[in-house]
């Protein structure tokens, strides 16, 4: 049998990665997991990386200091990911003309043309992926002059393998949580399993109270951003159930549906609960 070719567009994109020189990467991010994963992820890529923890240290860094890419979250305190582009790219900093890469979770097709129009040039979700960061990297900075040795690039995660279940889904992406224990180390990955824990009770707590308030005294901006951040945490641990479950929930919270929204944070605690044992057996 004759095996088919390559797809042109899909050469193109690997010889893109292949020939990506190291960069001088920032990460705005306020998620402390989020930016540790991505952080190591690029380090052991060979790209340089600097860290801000919102939108207003991101903006301030990129006044003095030109990057070659810029990691943008989107929700964060203090200045946000949308009004920090702004900033940037109006501004007399160095980094103005940056190419800024939004990174996100549970986007709808309106927030993300909202992105471009703001002055962010791709767009990335979580879970993030390390084939698909590079991927994005290498199309930003296709034009990049070589500043150094090429990175020796690693092969991305393999595709989820079976594992514990909730409800036909798997709790864990075997393969994402094997990869998150290599590259940050046990003793790392243990400190940011245990705080993603101590995150995740919290929100739980509340979630139990806000379940069973009336809706008219909801504060579902709170909630969705509890919820997205919780969600950002389990995607970047392979919690795959969870993770699906907090993005139904944040999407039903943004689109104002307040009664189905309060019946499903009921069966959070459960899936959440569920994870927590598949990641102590896991280790």
């Amino acid at each position: 049998m004759v095996r088919s070719a390559i797809p042109v567009e899909e050469q193109a994109a690997t010889q893109m990665v292949e020939n990506l020189p190291p960069l001088d990467v920032l990460i705005v991010e306020d998620n402390q997991i989020n930016r540790v994963v991505l952080r190591d992820i690029l380090r052991s890529e060979g790209h340089s990386v600097t860290e801000a923890q919102d939108g207003q240290q991101g903006v301030q860094q990129a006044h003095s200091h030109r990057f070659d890419v810029i990691m943008m979250d989107i929700s964060m305190p203090v200045m946000d990911g949308l009004a920090a582009t702004r900033a940037i790219r109006s501004g007399d900093g160095l980094s103005r003309a940056t190419p800024i890469v939004a990174v996100t979770a549970h986007a709808l097709a309106e927030e993300i043309k909202a992105f471009i129009a703001a002055g962010m040039n791709e767009v990335i979700g979580k879970p993030i992926s390390r084939g698909e960061l590079m991927q994005k990297l290498a199309k930003c900075c296709a034009n990049a002059p070589e500043t150094g040795q090429k990175p020796q690039p690693k092969a991305p995660p393999q595709p989820p393998q079976k594992g514990a279940q909730a409800s036909g889904q798997n709790l864990l992406d075997e393969a994402q949580f094997q990869a998150l224990l290599d590259d940050l180390g046990p003793e790392i990955a243990g400190k940011l399993l245990g705080r993603f824990a101590e995150e995740a009770n919290a929100t739980i707590a509340h979630v139990s109270t806000v379940s069973q308030a009336p809706q008219d005294t909801l504060d579902v901006p709170d909630l969705i951003g509890r919820l997205h951040k919780m969600a950002g945490s389990a995607g970047a641990m392979g919690a795959l159930a969870l993770h699906a479950k907090l993005a139904q929930l944040e999407q039903l919270g943004k689109t104002g549906a307040l009664a189905q929204l309060q019946a499903e944070l009921r069966g959070l605690p459960d899936i959440w609960h569920q994870t927590q044992a598949a990641i102590s057996a896991r280790l």
